[in-house]
Order: structure tokens, then sequence, then C-alpha cells
């Protein structure tokens, strides 16, 4: 599940593709200025955490992992922070096909631009509500 998602990130952020890596992958993120990359771990694990963190060069590199941030801080080695207000979720879902609704008031966009679908939900007055994207899965037909 986490190579999906990984790639599928990378090609809805239209960032170079992941780099597979010793303890998971790599993504580089261009025009980024709070994120250089991102180091995308399968599991939670010390060790991993502690050879990925041992190999960034650069500030402003990330990781993610499937684990709460309270059980990763002290695996951190000195010089990394948890990301408090940014901690975010690893999602993953496999689809089914519904017909939602947006709610009264509230009004849904759906753009498709190549293989990412670009979702945004604004309020009664025009304020984002919620705003989402996936990469469709490259066809095995071409």
């Amino acid at each position: 599940m986490i190579e999906t998602w990984v790639t599928g990130w990378a090609v809805s952020r239209r960032t170079p593709p992941p780099v597979e890596m010793p303890w998971g992958h790599y993504i580089e993120v261009a025009d980024d200025p709070a994120e250089v990359g991102r180091h995308v771990l399968p599991v939670a694990d010390e060790s991993l955490v502690r050879s990925a963190a041992a190999s960034v060069t650069a500030p402003r590199t990330w990781m993610k992992m499937p684990v709460e941030p309270e059980e990763l801080e002290p695996w951190l080695p000195r010089g990394w922070a948890v990301a408090w207000t940014e901690t975010g979720h690893l999602m993953a879902v496999d689809l089914v096909a519904t017909g939602p609704v947006a709610p009264e008031g509230y009004t849904a966009t759906v753009e498709t631009v190549g293989s990412v679908v670009h979702v945004r939900v604004l309020d009664a007055v025009g304020g984002q509500a919620a705003k989402g994207q996936l990469a469709r899965p490259r066809s095995s037909t071409g």
C-alpha cells in the first residue's frame, strides 16, 4: 500500500518519481520553500527512522510513516523535530463508485489534469472547505 501511496503522491504533485531506498522511498519536492524532500517509510521502526535521518544532508527534509508522532519522537536524532501542526496522515483507500452530493450551501468541483483528479469543495460564501487529489493508476494497456 505504501508504494501505491508514494507513487500517487509524487504524480499528483508533479514531483520526480520516488527513488527506492534501503528504508523505503525518497521523493524530491521541487519548488516548495517548506520542504525539499520526503522520506516515506513503509513501517514504523526505530532503526529505519535513524537510517533515513542519517542520510539527510539538506534542511527541510521530511519523513512520513504509519506511526503516531508520540511514538516516533524518541527515535529522532538531535536536530530533528516533529512538525506537530503538519503531522498529517498516510491516506489510501480502495475506491468504490458512489453518487456523492455536496451538503446544502456547498459546491464541489472536479477537474482532471492528466492522470490526476482534483476535487475542491467551497462553502456558501466561496471559501475553501476541503480539497483533495488522487492519481489514477496508469492503464496496463497503455
